[in-house]
């Protein structure tokens, strides 16, 4: 990430938040609880500032994202109550959304960008992205939704992106949790009918 104005104060702040909550400054244990690095928090904070945004919100939704579908039996740690955690959670959702939209040209922002060697012939690049559920209470649903790689039951999806312009060709899924990569890879070929000429791949 590009260094932004005064991005040391950003960080701090955001650190400072982070002590306050968490009683600890520990940078280790910030990637744990909030799912990235505090340059990218700092970051956003940075973004959201003309929004009125503080960093203890930024922290709010990051650890949302990290930790969705677990999220609100933890909320009491922000001393919120699980409607204000929501409202402050999807208000900074849709500032990033807002941002992203004033900030960024989805249609031509690689235009400009120069092939690179390193893609010749990649046709696609496909790769898969799980969604955690609880454990399922039917023995034979708990099977087929874990995950031996995550030690966790979940479901999964494939997401297709095109090489070129950067522009999500297709989703597909779900599938159960233990169904490997390249066997959702080759049912997506397969059901689409995709053919690659000699010299050509892809990528996941």
């Amino acid at each position: 990430m590009e260094y932004y104005e005064h991005q040391d104060d950003y960080i701090e702040e955001v650190m400072e938040s982070f002590n306050k909550i968490f009683h600890s400054r520990n940078i280790k244990l910030f990637r744990e609880v909030i799912g990235t690095w505090t340059i990218v928090a700092g970051f956003l904070l940075f973004r959201l500032r003309e929004f009125g945004t503080s960093a203890t919100d930024i922290l709010m939704f990051l650890y949302f994202l990290k930790s969705y579908n677990k999220t609100y039996t933890n909320v009491n740690t922000f001393q919120v109550n699980h409607q204000k955690f929501s409202e402050t959670v999807w208000r900074v959702m849709n500032q990033v959304i807002e941002h992203l939209n004033n900030t960024i040209d989805f249609l031509t922002r690689f235009q400009d960008v120069p092939t690179s060697r390193l893609f010749e012939n990649v046709c696609f690049i496909i790769d898969g992205t799980e969604c955690f559920l609880y454990r399922p209470s039917d023995n034979h649903i708990q099977r087929i939704y874990y995950s031996g790689k995550k030690k966790r039951h979940m479901m999964k999806y494939h997401i297709v992106v095109s090489i070129v312009d950067g522009h999500i060709l297709d989703v597909c899924g779900p599938f159960y949790g233990k169904v490997h990569d390249i066997t959702m890879a080759k049912s997506w070929i397969e059901s689409n009918n995709i053919v690659l000429q000699e010299g050509e791949m892809f990528l996941g």
